[in-house]
């Protein structure tokens, strides 16, 4: 029988393999930085309302990148907290400088992971 959790399988799988993941800073409550590993889906944005409301092209956007970090003390963000936390990143693969996104919502999470929704 394994020992292994889901957390170390993700964590060995994804955070560890700099294929997957990238460094960001994560700014716990704005005011704690931490270095951490995320995979980052850079094309993935959410807007507001749902298809074929009239609105829904006009609503701004929910988020416009979403990254999955680990969810424990040591190499990742034990709890996260929406409109507050912000994370620096490369916005582009081939930008120069990291720029800096809030935690716009959850939308993922079980014992090992966190899917976050981040916005400008």
């Amino acid at each position: 029988m394994s020992t292994t959790t889901l957390r170390d399988e993700f964590k060995s799988i994804y955070l560890d393999d700099s294929d997957f993941s990238e460094s960001v800073t994560y700014n716990v409550l704005g005011t704690t930085e931490k270095s951490i590993n995320a995979v980052i889906f850079r094309s993935d944005f959410q807007k507001r309302g749902q298809l074929g409301d009239r609105g829904a092209n006009s609503n701004p956007l929910e988020y416009s990148i979403s990254i999955m970090i680990s969810k424990d003390t040591t190499n990742g963000i034990e709890t996260v907290t929406p409109k507050v936390d912000t994370i620096e990143l490369l916005a582009n693969t081939d930008d120069a400088a990291t720029q800096l996104f809030r935690v716009s919502r959850v939308i993922y999470q079980d014992q090992a992971v966190w899917q976050l929704g981040l916005i400008k």
